[in-house]
């Protein structure tokens, strides 16, 4: 997607769900997040017999995790 579309989607989600938190913005698109090893990854978004899922390294720090969140949300719209 190209830059100059991505800021306006973006403003158009947080809009619509009332919030710029990438957390809350996943459970009103009803994707479940979920935290387990990943190794070397931070995270992925999959669809699995129609459910939403983003995972995210349980070892990732608490302070990447919103960017982590951010970044997946991207890969579901």
């Amino acid at each position: 997607m190209r830059d100059a579309k991505i800021k306006p989607l973006v403003n158009s989600i947080a809009a619509e769900y009332e919030t710029r938190s990438p957390f809350q913005i996943a459970k009103g698109m009803n994707i479940d997040i979920r935290y387990q090893e990943l190794g070397r990854d931070l995270g992925y978004f999959c669809e699995f017999w129609g459910e939403k899922f983003i995972v995210v390294s349980e070892s990732s720090p608490l302070e990447d995790r919103r960017f982590i969140v951010a970044h997946e949300l991207g890969h579901a719209v």
